[in-house]
């Protein structure tokens, strides 16, 4: 019987429910072996040959013809022991020489290559697995699935080889105890399930029918069942690691030779839960990141790049709570006198140590604990009068830590606590930010009831704020007919971004998303989505009206592969923005009404030569705004090894009011909040090359140039009723440049190559380059200004790398 408040949605929405009846799940035995094979790909030991269960099937569609038999037999076995789960799969082909084979280094498997996949829900709960991945070229590729979502960044030290024959091709794969977590229990069944992709097919099937029409993923899993004594190993494994530097910085005309050596630990305190350390780390050969200008009012957010930090952080990655980009970056402010210059000042806090534990009892309950350390960090000044330099503490020894309890529930739910703590001393600034979550379903995954607590306690010496966050969702998560609506309120001094990231507080959101999909083939289309959405924004403090909001965009994958997305946006009435003044809500200013279009278009991404472009156009027509962009995305795959691809985009901004500055009086206060019109370019232009010498082995080169120009042509004084006047204010410096004319570029080229010598044992060599250039030039054209880029200061750096990974099970063997 459906719960009473399902019945009463019904009714009052008047909307038809389908019936969703539970599938059935396969099941497959699990069968134990004395000998293990060796893993060579062929499928020739008598393991493979004489094993009663067998299971030879076709597999069930998603795409291209969702819930359709696969057009291919698939016949794949599990075998185990103890010390290992071992797969033999072999994927029948009637054309063997068309079977789709680029190679890749390891985590690259979703390329241009036929793929075999398996995936354990360990503790049978219906919400995580260890996904193992093998493209018909070799390469290795595993991800972590959750409720959230998949985690590439998640490795682990397992074995498989494939081989093409005249049937088709072959795949034996040694997932060892230690890449898993599973409960300490005599008999144990798994949830499971197992994905082919023929991709000269754009076919993707599974063992047990996975449906995109339902909510989630690991809760359709089929089962293994009958593992017998099978005992959680010890998992203890170190990377230590050694590193060179060389250095060259232009603009200091330095150059620095430099060594470090430091330590990884994972140590697998019993079967459900893991800690991991790393002891003097190294980061110098991550990628750099995507700079841009920022115009906005809101901090610009970068990607994670640094291995210890994505790997097994699903549990923190609650929301605006952890950004572990915090760590390690120099957080504090510093004061200094009006007759003196900062000389130089940090950008980053070194770390000294980081840590997390966490795992998931067989009951469902999850914890994670993650603990880091970085050290002081100093900036220096000099006198302008004395010429006197002295130094001066911006960051002290700080911690932080974070702390993750989750209890699984019926139903793919759950609810969890998390909360955060960032001490810099008992003078510095202390931040605590808590959260309770939670994520509710019935029992046939359609309907769904979130929401979320969440408290924020910030002491800076006698300073005192505190702050909340409240918000809820609800709706039907499931079938051809969907619908979503939310709720959210974030008071004026909610604050978590000492560890998490907030782009914006002091606001009420609400709204409602309604989408329609249909994954099956019909007429020229392979499957379309279309939603539209609305959104009422408001501020908190003081109560008032912010912005409307309507969207709708559709999506489009058609029977020979493209995909088509056009969209249609606007804010049909008058908005007020409360943010971009940067004036603590004093000022708003008056956003009239505003709309913008476009579509996306991508070729078949089988073919040797994709393309993939967008174009788009924004107008608030009162006044006399019309901005236009557009980026193009071309990739080549020259042959199985080597790839090309570039992105280019370009968008030009006309007659934008933006915020430039404020003024003040001779008593320090506010007296004026400057305005101005300018217009803007923004072009970007990336290269990425990707060569594998062989599934272990490979070269990238990654290449980007950002370039942004700023106009101004007017500025105003921004009155406290949003409108904008006439002012003296003109932008020039005392030797008649302009103030804020702005030319930025940021060049970025990175080479490196990389060598698995052992399970997950590397050898790196890197070479980056950065240029970051700003000037006040306007009007200049784009190859004098690339020209005058290139010839700026430059930093290089030239490293090599080599980490070995040594786990027990090793040191035994060698014993």
């Amino acid at each position: 019987m459906k719960p009473t408040f399902v019945k009463s949605l019904l009714f009052m929405l008047g909307l038809f429910l389908p019936v969703f009846s539970v599938a059935q799940k396969l099941q497959l035995n699990a069968f134990r072996i004395s000998q293990p094979p060796e893993i060579d790909g062929r499928l020739e030991e008598e393991i493979w040959t004489n094993g009663s269960d067998q299971f030879e099937n076709k597999f069930v569609q998603i795409s291209p013809n969702n819930g359709k038999p696969s057009n291919h037999t698939t016949k794949f076995m599990v075998r185990y022991d103890d010390q290992a789960i071992y797969v033999g799969a072999r994927m029948f082909d009637s054309q063997p020489d068309s079977i789709f084979q680029e190679m890749g280094v390891r985590d690259t498997g979703k390329n241009n290559a036929d793929i075999f996949s398996i995936a354990f829900d360990t503790f049978n709960n219906g919400q995580n697995a260890f996904h193992f991945m093998v493209s018909a070229a070799g390469t290795q590729t595993d991800m972590y699935e959750t409720p959230g979502g998949t985690d590439f960044n998640w490795n682990a030290v397992w074995t498989s080889e494939v081989k093409v024959d005249e049937q088709g091709w072959t795949v034996e794969m040694k997932i060892p105890y230690m890449a898993l977590r599973f409960p300490k229990m005599e008999v144990q069944n798994w949830g499971m399930n197992v994905q082919r992709v023929v991709k000269r097919l754009n076919e993707e099937s599974y063992w047990n029918y996975v449906d995109p029409n339902v909510n989630g993923f690991v809760n359709q899993f089929g089962k293994l069942l009958e593992l017998k004594e099978i005992k959680p190993p010890l998992r203890l494994a170190i990377s230590p690691y050694l590193s060179t530097y060389y250095d060259i910085d232009e603009a200091s005309e330095t150059s620095n030779f430099s060594t470090s050596a430091g330590l990884d630990v994972k140590w697998g305190i019993n079967q459900a839960f893991t800690l991991d350390m790393t002891l003097i780390p190294d980061f110098g050969q991550v990628q750099a990141d995507n700079r841009v200008l920022n115009l906005s009012a809101f901090e610009v957010r970068f990607d994670e790049n640094r291995p210890f930090f994505t790997e097994g952080t699903e549990l923190f990655n609650r929301s605006d709570m952890f950004y572990s980009r915090r760590v390690g970056k120099s957080f504090g402010s510093f004061d200094y006198e009006s007759q003196e210059e900062v000389i130089s000042q940090p950008a980053d806090a070194p770390l000294v140590n980081a840590t997390k534990l966490s795992g998931r009892t067989s009951s469902g309950l999850g914890i994670g604990v993650f603990n880091a350390v970085t050290e002081a960090t100093y900036a220096e000044v000099q006198d302008t009068l004395s010429d006197e330099r002295r130094k001066i503490q911006v960051d002290p020894l700080t911690n932080f830590n974070a702390l993750v309890i989750e209890q699984n529930l019926k139903n793919n739910s759950n609810i969890g606590f998390m909360n955060t703590n960032v001490y810099r001393g008992v003078e510095g600034r202390m931040a605590n930010v808590s959260r309770l979550d939670w994520r509710f379903y019935d029992q046939e995954n359609v309907w769904s009831f979130r929401g979320s607590a969440a408290g924020s306690y910030i002491k800076t010496g006698d300073d005192l704020s505190t702050g909340y966050s409240l918000g809820i969702d609800g709706g039907k998560i499931s079938g051809t007919y969907q619908y979503v609506g939310w709720f959210q309120i974030i008071s004026d001094e909610y604050n978590p971004n000492d560890m998490g990231f907030l782009r914006r507080n002091n606001y009420i959101d609400q709204g409602m998303r309604f989408t329609y999909s249909k994954q099956e083939p019909h007429g020229i289309f392979n499957s379309v989505q279309w939603n539209t959405t609305y959104q009422l924004n408001y501020i908190v403090t003081p109560f008032a009206f912010a912005d409307f909001e309507l969207a709708s965009n559709y999506f489009m994958e058609f029977k020979n592969f493209y995909r088509a997305n056009i969209w249609l946006e606007g804010n049909p009435i008058r908005g007020y923005d409360y943010f971009d003044p940067r004036a603590d809500f004093e000022y708003y200013f008056i956003r009239e009404p505003s709309f913008n279009t476009g579509f996306y278009m991508g070729t078949d991404e089988r073919k040797r030569f994709a393309v993939e472009g967008f174009s788009w156009i924004w107008s608030r027509p009162s006044m006399q705004q019309l901005d236009n962009g557009f980026g193009i995305v071309p990739r080549m795959r020259f042959n199985n090894r080597f790839t090309l691809s570039a992105e280019v985009d370009l968008a030009k901004i006309r007659a934008e009011r933006g915020f430039v500055d404020h003024q003040y009086n001779d008593q320090g206060e506010r007296s004026a909040v400057i305005y101005g019109k300018r217009d803007r370019i923004e072009f970007g232009n990336s290269i990425w090359g990707n060569y594998a010498i062989t599934n272990k082995m490979g070269i990238n080169l990654r290449l980007r140039h950002y370039w942004s120009n700023v106009a101004y042509s007017q500025f105003y004084d921004l009155g406290k009723n949003g409108k904008l006047y006439p002012t003296d204010f003109t932008g020039f410096n005392e030797d008649g440049s302009s103030e804020y004319n702005t030319n930025f570029n940021a060049f970025n080229m990175e080479l490196g190559y990389s060598w698995e010598f052992a399970p997950s044992s590397f050898l790196t060599v890197f070479w980056k380059n950065q240029i970051y250039a700003d000037d006040n030039e306007i009007n200049i054209r784009y190859l004098e200004n690339l020209s005058n880029t290139l010839t700026a200061n430059q930093i290089n750096s030239f490293s090599v790398r080599l980490i070995y990974f040594l786990d027990i099970q090793q040191v035994k063997d060698w014993m």
